[in-house]
């Protein structure tokens, strides 16, 4: 991986995350797993959801490999908290750019409801959400169940993706 820089350890699973030299692309490793959530992801991605460009897959040295485009080099969430920490407030930019995305996902969830892929609850670490909040175990909560996957927090702009758990 001569041409790759390691970022992180995946944590959602085994695996790697690594960045182009030049900046332009990310390359995450791992099994059989990461294999169906880019098939999941590309679904999405040709429902409309604002997730990361595949330009690249297969299997290299015994592991499945996906390479998406770069689209920032902060987050949404970083931004946020970037902002927050100068002055408290989190900018109009900063706000617009999250709803705009919010908006692209909700249109999306609207056109194509999809049951989750097996995966998501692993992913999401859902188990471990519910044990820390289990006032989040109610009828409403369950019926997301029903909504495609994705990570909709600290999204980079133009994406549902968080950078911390892509991995």
């Amino acid at each position: 991986m001569s041409d790759w820089e390691f970022v992180k350890n995946r944590t959602a699973t085994e695996g790697a995350v690594w960045k182009s030299t030049d900046g332009l692309l990310y390359k995450r490793t791992g099994g059989e797993d990461l294999r169906a959530e880019t098939e999941f992801q590309q679904l999405a991605a040709n429902l409309g959801y604002p997730v990361p460009e595949i330009v690249d897959s297969g299997s290299e040295d015994g592991r499945y490999f996906v390479v998406e485009r770069a689209i920032g080099d902060t987050s949404l969430h970083e931004e946020a908290l970037a902002d927050a920490g100068r002055d408290g407030q989190v900018s109009y930019q900063v706000i617009s750019t999250a709803a705009a995305v919010a908006s692209k996902l909700l249109q999306a969830q609207a056109r194509h409801p999809l049951p989750a892929a097996p995966w998501f609850e692993k992913a999401a670490f859902a188990a471990e959400v519910f044990e820390e909040n289990p006032d989040l175990d109610i009828p409403r909560v369950t019926h997301l169940q029903g909504a495609p996957g994705h990570r909709p927090h600290g999204g980079r702009p133009a994406l549902a993706r968080d950078a911390r758990h892509t991995g």
